[in-house]
């Protein structure tokens, strides 16, 4: 009994550690964008950060909501909608409910592909860029 207690610890610590790493990092990218730079996009059809960013955002409120059976997401009950100009149902996703730990997974996943990206786009506007430190 005490060594699966340990063993799902263990696997709590390792859950919130990558969830609050991949959370430094993309907050460190994104640190300081000027307007131009949220916007910028490499391409006239191409995502810019700004975009990027609101999605990870929206995702995350909606797996939030739909993991924990919430009634409704922050971006219906806060008016994040009407900020950003959006009917409320954007983007309304017809999935099925999430597990626990599918959501987990995706969490950090997500924001992982998603952080790439950021990244990329920061290098293409500045040769010098490059990935910030990892927390101590």
């Amino acid at each position: 009994r005490g060594r699966s207690t340990e063993t799902f610890m263990d696997a709590v610590k390792f859950i919130s550690d990558c969830l609050a790493e991949v959370q430094f990092r993309l907050m460190a990218t994104s640190d300081n964008l000027t307007n131009d730079e949220l916007l910028w996009r490499p391409a006239p059809t191409a995502n810019n950060i700004g975009s990027i960013v609101w999605h990870l955002a929206r995702n995350e409120d909606a797996r939030i909501t739909n993991t924990g059976k919430l009634d409704e997401d922050i971006w219906a009950t806060e008016l994040w909608y009407e900020g950003f100009g959006h009917p409320i149902t954007a983007p309304d996703s017809d999935r099925p409910d999430f597990t626990v730990a599918g959501s987990l997974r995706h969490l950090v996943t997500h924001k992982n592909n998603h952080h790439g990206q950021i990244d990329y786009l920061r290098g293409l506007q500045d040769e010098a860029w490059d990935l910030p430190g990892a927390p101590e």
